[in-house]
């Protein structure tokens, strides 16, 4: 998905010296919403001994798509260059799927099955630092593409252990609930981003945005590897323009 984005900006860019007029306006600023397509699922295991065996729980998480809320600002420091600076934030619960083998008391190499569903919570706040591209191939079509650095900060709830009950004979158990550990990381990684807008009047106007951001990070402590951060965002919003 990196890949055809990069795409899309590489032939944006070599369409413009075509384009028909320069921007006049020297700033814009963005404020919109957004989601992300195909949020990345990932999950973690915790093994843990039972009655001298051992048992496992496995957590399977998606974050939550949306809603983002956007805002970015792009200046125009030489003829179509300049620079952008945007914050995205996302806060969300969804539903983690706990999947567990849980040892028998009574019986060696016959554990228990147990389901159960808990809510988690996802935070991500990312800033957009990036030297942005900044044309006009229409007399009220405004097109910025961008290229930088994003600094994503996320905070993750996980489970690390349950409770349940069970009753004689303990051929099965039953989910109660579940303890959550909250992890945080900051991550530097890379943004590139295209958007285009349309004035409505002199000042004002409306605005799509397709965007990648994002890295990769470790959870080491709670078992947890690769843990990816970002990814596209398609976003819309209203866009005043200075």
């Amino acid at each position: 998905m990196r890949a055809i984005l990069v795409s899309s900006l590489i032939l944006v860019c070599a369409g413009s010296a075509s384009a028909q007029g320069t921007n006049r306006s020297r700033a814009a600023i963005t404020v919109g919403a957004g989601y992300t397509p195909s949020p990345q699922t990932f999950s973690n295991t915790i093994t843990f001994e039972s009655f001298s065996e051992e048992g496992s729980l496995t957590t399977v998480y998606t974050p939550k798509k949306g809603p983002w809320i956007d805002t970015n600002a792009v200046i125009r420091v030489w003829r179509n260059l300049g620079a952008s600076v945007g914050v995205s934030f996302l806060r969300g619960s969804t539903p983690a799927q706990i999947t567990g083998s849980i040892p028998h008391p009574l019986q060696v190499n016959h554990p228990r099955t147990l389901i159960g569903t808990e809510s988690v919570q996802h935070t991500e706040t990312v800033v957009n630092l990036a030297a942005a591209y900044w044309f006009q191939p229409g007399g009220r079509t405004d097109v910025v593409v961008s290229a930088g650095a994003s600094i994503t900060s996320v905070s993750q709830d996980f489970v690390s252990d349950v409770t349940y009950s069970q009753t004689f004979p303990y051929d099965e158990v039953a989910y109660e609930g579940a303890t959550v550990t909250r992890g945080t990381r900051t991550v530097v990684g890379v943004d590139v981003g295209m958007e285009i807008g349309y004035r409505l009047a002199r000042h004002v106007g409306v605005a799509g945005v397709a965007r990648y951001s994002g890295g990769t990070t470790d959870f080491t402590d709670i078992g947890v590897s690769g843990f990816k951060l970002g990814g596209l965002r398609l976003e819309g919003g209203v866009r005043l323009l200075f």
